[in-house]
């Protein structure tokens, strides 16, 4: 009976000792699994932060600012990828069972319209633009099995093109007026003044005591495509301060014929002028030349927009939008905007799918474009100021101040239209703009590929401006950025 107890004992015991040796040979190779995945992972990480890395050197300089807008997404795919790879011992011409490697790839997707190599096509809103999907895989050797142990990380980078400020183009430096006929296509009546360049495609008539000068910022000059015709007093320069150019296709002499106009230079004098004593200018020439013909993407600017909100009771999307009244608040994907019954306050692009109304005297801070996809209405006696304002005008004038913080352009896809207004700013319209009579003072560009009715009395002369946001006529698109990485999988 002993001797069978012993056995039985020996064989328990014998038993657990096999047990606990099989538990804790499987308990050290599950740690050196986990271990070792922990090392593929980290290398996965690696990968992922090398594949950023690649990226990051085609959107950002040295410094980090954003540095490029010209790539566009088909090239940015096809050339700008990134991958690679990377193996220890690093003599191994590729991952083998014995190798720890690491390996990362990119591929561009785009929306529909857009073909990106080896991308999908993905439905995009508000300033995305594509997105970046990005893998890389870490391996190390199986401590408890054949082969290697792989982990991979997987995120999505978007690409954006958030509003930035740019420098202004020509366009946005000048009065234009794209329309072109058979008789006045600018028409300056009495007391209008431009001080700024002149852009008229057809053609200019400048009325009673009305003109273009230089201003003293000396900016002013004159680009006409058709004729020029003159009443009583009205001029491009003057014998003391002439304008620095007049680019004219036709006649300048009263005629409204195609005859070219002819300038002549008084002995002594560094001006040309015509023989009617209309014109004086400090160079001339037969071959106008005009900067690109002004558009805007409304729909891209209203896609642009994405999400939403206003505070105030105020809606985007509302068939009218009035700028002052109540306090309100809005923010979308691509700008902010902000009235406190005081002061406008604006960032970026504000998209509004109605009309727009303004009316008062206010100011305004910051830099930004507001689209109206109906028609934009001043009220009699508005003014636009950034500092101050007084007696519906902006005593500043075509010297206010921060030139590079505060530039408001107003876009009416409809039309502009008002009366006595005073603007430190700009506008544009595909229709006309149209400021009926009385003064009027805009400070800053007017642009339309339509007509401009300055009205009585007006006046338009600013500085050169030193930035504008992008989304306007002829900006340039802002630069591309990269979104925080979504969607990650590990």
């Amino acid at each position: 009976m002993a001797l069978i107890v012993a056995v039985l004992i020996l064989a328990v015991v014998s038993i657990s000792a096999a047990a606990a040796i099989s538990y804790t040979t499987i308990g050290q190779q599950d740690a050196a699994s986990k271990k070792v995945g922990t090392s593929a992972y980290a290398l996965a990480q690696a990968g992922l932060s090398n594949a950023m890395a690649q990226l990051l050197s085609h959107y950002y300089d040295s410094s980090g600012q954003p540095k490029d807008y010209t790539t566009s997404l088909n090239t940015m795919a096809s050339t700008w990828a990134p991958s690679g790879s990377q193996q220890t011992p690093t003599s191994s011409a590729a991952c083998t069972s014995s190798s720890t490697c690491v390996s990362w790839s990119g591929v561009l997707n785009c929306p529909v319209g857009v073909t990106c190599v080896g991308g999908s096509t993905i439905t995009v809103s508000g300033v995305e633009k594509a997105v970046w999907h990005l893998t890389a895989t870490g391996k190390a050797k199986n401590p408890s099995a054949p082969g290697l142990l792989t982990r991979s990380i997987t995120v999505d980078v978007p690409v954006n093109a958030t509003p930035q400020p740019v420098s202004p183009p020509d366009i946005l430096k000048s009065v234009y007026s794209g329309a072109s006929s058979n008789g006045c296509d600018l028409q300056l009546g009495q007391g209008v003044t431009f001080t700024s360049p002149v852009y008229v495609l057809g053609n200019l008539c400048i009325n009673q005591h009305s003109g273009i000068e230089a201003g003293s910022g000396n900016l002013g000059k004159a680009v006409v495509g058709g004729w020029a015709s003159f009443g009583q007093g009205g001029h491009i320069g003057t014998s003391t301060t002439p304008v620095s150019s007049l680019d004219i296709a036709k006649s300048c002499d009263g005629s409204q014929s195609a005859t070219p106009c002819t300038l002549t230079q008084p002995g002594g004098q560094t001006y040309y002028k015509n023989a009617g004593g209309d014109i004086y200018v400090s160079a001339w020439s037969n071959s106008p030349q005009f900067p690109t013909p002004p558009t805007i993407d409304w729909t891209t600017r209203q896609t642009e927009r994405g999400a939403w909100t206003c505070t105030g009771g105020r809606s985007l999307t509302a068939a009218s939008f009035t700028l002052t009244g109540g306090a309100y608040s809005c923010t979308s994907e691509s700008g902010s905007m902000s009235w406190d019954g005081t002061t406008l306050t604006i960032n970026g692009n504000i998209y509004i799918d109605g009309d727009l109304s303004v009316s008062g005297d206010f100011v305004y801070s910051g830099l930004g474009n507001i689209f109206s996809n109906g028609s934009v209405s001043f009220a009699n006696n508005t003014s636009v100021c950034v500092g101050s304002t007084s007696n519906h005008d902006c005593p500043s004038g075509a010297n206010w101040s921060n030139l590079d913080k505060n530039f408001l352009l107003i876009l009416g896809k409809n039309g502009v239209s008002g009366k006595n207004v005073s603007i430190e700013g700009g506008l544009y319209s595909d229709g006309t703009i149209d400021f009926g009579s009385g003064q009027t003072n805009i400070y800053g560009p007017i642009v339309t590929p339509g007509s401009i009715v300055p009205g009585q009395q007006a006046a338009s002369g600013f500085p050169s401006l030193l930035a504008v946001m992008s989304g306007g006529p002829d900006a340039p698109s802002p630069y591309w950025t990269l979104g925080s990485p979504t969607n990650g999988t590990y």
